[in-house]
C-alpha cells in the first residue's frame, strides 16, 4: 500500500518524470525508507497522535 501512495504523491524522481509503483519496489531500501519518512513528516504522521498540531 504504502508503494502504492508514494507512487501516486512522488511528482518526478530524476528523469523518470512520475514513477510507477514498479519504479518505487526497485529502489534501494534506505531511500524508499527516506521517501517514506519523508511522506510522514509533511503529512503530520510524525506528530503525537497522528494528526497535525494545526488545521
Amino acid at each position: 500500500m504504502g508503494v502504492v501512495l508514494l507512487s501516486l504523491v512522488i511528482t518526478r524522481l530524476g528523469t523518470v518524470g512520475q514513477p510507477d509503483p514498479a519504479v518505487i519496489e526497485s529502489l534501494f531500501p534506505a531511500d524508499l525508507a527516506h521517501l517514506q519518512k519523508l511522506y510522514r513528516e509533511i503529512n503530520g504522521a510524525e506528530l503525537p497522535g497522528g494528526l497535525p498540531d494545526t488545521v
